[in-house]
Formats: structure tokens, sequence, C-alpha cells
């Protein structure tokens, strides 16, 4: 006997092998995958309590979005069209963020990620706490920091920084869905003195640290001064301070040299590549450059929880623009990517990233039913090149069903987007009466 089991569906396991079952069944128990295999055998060996008919779907392990905001959904719109928008828009508008307007928000943007296909998310923001609550509720797993910054952003201070380390040691090990990280914000934001501290920390509480990494040239200009210590760029202060390693999830690393390429690489730092945002800003990564180092590269989303098949698909466009190499990031590579190299960043392998007996029941159903998703030479191909996000029919997290034919299980989508708007029509208001330059780059907008 077993909770639920998913019949007839082109399984991607993304195991070591890179094991496909063409007519394949998924046996599951409790939060964990019971069994895998060829759907006449799973079918014989297991009566279900539950099943789903997964006929022209393809299943696969859920996408695991590794750097993101979700909160951000309500603003990420916002100065698409300024090269310094998280200077100019980002920045102000947090300000005048409450905890309530976070919550609501948060249950936007992790509706979002779940009905894109996330099963996971690696989150860094303000007011963590209350977006913890907005995914537990949703039942989305993530791995989750609360922001920190020495000076210059919207939220700044030591009782950030404490707020980050509680916010660790209330949830580690509290909840299934809940993996605490620590979440400074970059190297030009926080001191190398609260950097160390919180290496020294990360040790001690045995988890991850998440930060974005020479993500502008702003934060490249501060550190070549006195606040990096001498150090060359910021990923050469991280190397001075022991921070990159296996440990370390960076996001971004654009605006790195040579040298900086070689630090990321003998140190096993992971590195996030979030395609859309860098060329809506006009800048661009050279992840295929960090891949041909064996640097390990993820995807994330960045500001906004969107569409994870996307950003799979501009990463591939985007790098063979940049390489000119038709054979840059290949399907099976992006997948991978966004599922099991994802999970190995975050120490999880065990867990997550791939569809075997005992792993954690993380699964994406994703229709093939509609013209744009046949013929199917290579459904693999049709997943990464042809798919959009709406084709993801069913989630399952920790073995539970939380999306179902592309609705929400636990919430009214009506409710949760309403709650979303409120959230962007509050923080507006209070930001622009916070900061009237705001007025002016917002003028113009329809009201959310």
């Amino acid at each position: 006997m077993c909770d639920i089991l998913v019949k007839n569906a082109y399984v991607v396991t993304m195991d070591r092998v890179g094991r496909v079952i063409q007519d394949g069944a998924i046996a599951i128990e409790g939060s964990r995958i019971l069994d895998v295999g060829p759907s006449e055998e799973i079918v014989a060996s297991y009566d279900a309590r539950e099943e789903i008919d997964a006929r022209d779907m393809i299943a696969l392990p859920g996408f695991i979005n590794a750097h993101t905001h979700i909160a951000m959904c309500v603003i990420a719109g916002m100065g698409s069209e300024l090269k310094d928008r998280l200077y100019r828009v980002y920045w102000p508008m947090e300000k005048a963020w409450t905890p309530e307007d976070c919550y609501k928000a948060s249950l936007m943007g992790a509706t979002e990620a779940l009905l894109f296909g996330s099963t996971c998310i690696v989150d860094h923001y303000f007011f963590m706490e209350e977006i913890a609550k907005a995914t537990t509720e949703l039942g989305i797993r993530g791995v989750l920091g609360h922001t920190i910054m020495t000076e210059d952003g919207p939220w700044v201070g030591r009782e950030e920084f404490e707020e980050g380390v509680r916010f660790v040691k209330r949830w580690k090990g509290k909840h299934p869905l809940v993996i605490p990280c620590l979440a400074p914000h970059a190297p030009d934001t926080v001191s190398p003195e609260w950097l160390a501290e919180l290496r020294e920390i990360s040790i001690e509480q045995a988890v991850r640290i998440h930060m974005h990494l020479s993500q502008s040239m702003r934060e490249v200009r501060k550190v070549k001064g006195p606040w990096g210590r001498g150090a060359r760029s910021p990923v050469d202060l991280l190397y001075k301070l022991n921070i990159l390693g296996p440990n370390l999830i960076a996001a971004h690393c654009i605006y790195v040299d040579e040298h900086d390429l070689e630090l990321l690489s003998k140190t096993h730092t992971n590195v996030v590549y979030c395609p859309s945002t860098y060329a809506l800003g006009g800048s661009y990564s050279r992840a295929s450059d960090m891949i041909r180092l064996g640097i390990r590269v993820l995807i994330g989303t960045d500001a906004r929880p969107a569409d994870m098949i996307s950003e799979l698909r501009a990463a591939a466009m985007t790098q063979r623009q940049l390489t000119g190499d038709p054979h840059s990031l290949k399907a099976n590579k992006l997948l991978r990517m966004a599922t099991i190299d994802a999970a190995k960043a975050l120490g999880l392998e065990e867990k997550l990233g791939s569809i075997e007996k005992g792993k954690l029941a993380d699964i994406v159903l994703v229709s093939m039913k509609k013209p744009h998703m046949n013929p199917r030479f290579d459904p693999l191909a049709n997943l990464v090149y042809n798919a959009l996000g709406s084709d993801v029919d069913t989630v399952i997290v920790d073995g539970k069903i939380v999306v179902r034919k592309g609705s929400l299980v636990k919430h009214d989508m009506e409710s949760v987007i309403n709650l979303g708007r409120e959230a962007a029509r509050s923080l507006i208001f209070r930001a622009t009466e916070i900061d009237p330059n705001l007025k002016q780059l917002i003028k113009g907008l329809r009201s959310p």
C-alpha cells in the first residue's frame, strides 16, 4: 500500500546514470518515494490511496530555484529599464515594508513559484519570519535566510544581524519545509568584520551562507577601496576571509576576471546564474566558462519567483549567443543545474534533486498535451525549449499534492492575488511618502 501512485509518466529521474523511464510510475508513501520503475511493474506491486494518471506528462524532480526574493514579486516590474534599479527603485521601496505586507506579498510569490514547478526556493530577504510563515502555509520547501546588512541598504544594523542568527536558531530542525541559512547581503554592504563573524556562526550552526557576490560595479569599486582591506575584488575579499567554498551559495558573480574564476573554481564555490535579470540589465554572466572550469553553476530567478522553465531556456539562449557555441548548456545539463546540482550545492543531495527510492517526494508533472509540446522526438528538448510554465499540471512537495491541474490546493488563487495587490498598494503609498523621488519613477503606473 502507498499513499500516491503516479503512473504512465515519462519519468526523468535525474539519478546518477540519468535514467529515463518512458512509461514509468512512482509510488509515494508519506513524505518519501517508496519506489520508481516501469508502470506495469509498479502498478502491479502497490495498491494506492490515490492514483494520478500522468499519461502524456513528464515527471521530473521539482525545480530548485537557487536564488530568489519571493516578496519582491509586487515590485519586481518597476524600473525594468533602469540599469541601477536595485539602488534607485528597490532599496527605496524596501524601506517601506511592514511585516504584514511582506507576508501577503510572499504568499503571492510562493504561489507563483509553485505554479511554475518550483518545489524548493532559496530565498534571501528582509522579514524572513513572515516569508517562512507564507511558504509553510502554501507547502513549498524553502532554504531561507534573513538579509543582513551593515550599511547602505534599506534595513541595516546590528539588530538585523542578530535577527538573521536568531532566525537560523528558531527554525533549524523545527519544520520539514524550512532549512535556515545565513544571508549576508553582499561584500559591499556587509563589513569584513561581520562577514568573518558570520562565517564562524555558519560553521557552528552547520548552515549554508547565501549571498550576492560581484553583482555590480558599485560593489567592485567599494571593495577595491579601504572597505575591502586591500582585496582586489569582491571574490578576492571572500577568499581572504575563508568564506569561498562549498558552503557558499554565491548569487550572480557577473563582474569577475580570470583570477576570480580561478578562486571560485579551486574553492568549489557554488554560483547562481539568473539569466533574465542580467539580460534585462544589459549585462551577462560567464556561466559557460565557469562550468568549463568545474564550478557548480545553478539557476535562479532573482527578484521574481518566476517561470524556471523559461529561465532554463533563457540560460541556453544567452550563453550560446555569448559563446557562439550551439552546444553550450544542453537540455540535460540545464535540467541538472535546476535539480540535482542545486541539491548538491545545498548539501541535500541525499534528500532532493532526483526521483529515487528513499528520497523526499518533491515531484513535478509537466503536460505534453498541447501543440507546442508535440511531436515528441525528444521530450527533454521539448521541456527546455518549448514548454511554458503554464504546462505544469501537478506539483508534489514532501509527498503532498500542492498544485493539481494547474491550481493551488491549499489556498484560493483569487484571494492570494488580492492580498498581493493589497500589499503592493500599501507599500507604494508608504514608499512615496518616505521618498518623494519615487513618485516620478513610478509615475504613469496603473494602480495595482
